[in-house]
């Protein structure tokens, strides 16, 4: 005996029911199981990750003095070459400075990891951790291209010191642009936005960044140079480590 009932009865489709009398001799209901999805994790649920973000908050409560007492330092070095000059000649704080700005690459790693700023797709099967740790490796690696760069590329004396300048003004704005993100997203965590507006927002502030800095080492690069060697400079500090960032993220 078969039993049939309209499907207006139960509102769903009842041609993949079968034959009541084949179901129980067959011991199954339907002709098709839906599979059941797989929840895919998102960046937060990563143990590693946590871990990670927790560790560069402490770091960054343990750094907050150095912050503030270089702040106007760093502030004036982005538009005035006399402060920028003051902080490199202070070996101190110079120091402090080069440690917050190795502080600074490690927050902006975990924030374009988080946002996709960088995104290494072919690793997504591997879980969120494994991304996390290809993008802090793979602007490391720049980091490393650009210092290795910079010390090969060394002028004549009469230029070091405005070549040492332009090189730890660089450093002074990636300590800026961490803050400037750090403060973004939490303005944007508070008024709830997506991912996707912060992640417009922090790749505006990533190009105006990268666009002062260009502006700033031209700048200090024909004080001992001219205008063609300054944007051969530009080009091998500057341009090249970024373009490595970006075909990484665009071909892998």
């Amino acid at each position: 005996m078969s039993v049939s009932l309209p499907s207006a009865y139960y509102g769903v489709d009842t041609v993949a029911v079968r034959d009541l009398g084949a179901a129980f001799l067959e011991g199954s209901l339907g002709s098709e199981v839906p599979a059941v999805l797989e929840q895919v994790p998102s960046w937060g649920d990563s143990l590693l990750n946590s871990a990670l973000v927790s560790a560069a908050i402490l770091l960054c409560l343990a750094a907050a003095p150095s912050f503030s007492e270089i702040f106007n330092l760093l502030r004036g070095s982005l538009t005035r070459l006399k402060p920028a000059m003051d902080l490199e000649n202070n070996v101190r704080l110079s120091r402090e400075r080069n440690r917050l700005s190795a502080l600074a690459l490690l927050v902006l790693s975990l924030a374009a990891a988080r946002f996709s700023l960088v995104d290494f797709g072919f690793l997504s099967a591997y879980g969120p951790a494994v991304g996390t740790l290809a993008v802090i490796g793979a602007c490391g690696l720049a980091m490393l291209v650009k210092m290795g760069l910079n010390g090969l590329l060394t002028p004549r004396r009469s230029g070091l010191e405005y070549y040492n300048t332009a090189h730890s003004l660089f450093l002074n704005i990636l300590t800026m642009t961490a803050t400037l993100a750090v403060v973004t997203i939490g303005i944007c965590s508070l008024l709830k936005l997506n991912d996707l507006s912060v992640r417009c927002i922090l790749l505006y502030e990533l190009g105006a960044a990268f666009l002062l800095n260009c502006i700033r080492r031209l700048d200090l690069s024909l004080h001992f140079c001219n205008l063609f060697t300054a944007f051969l400079y530009l080009c091998a500090l500057d341009f090249f480590p970024a373009a490595l960032l970006v075909s990484a993220t665009l071909f892998f």
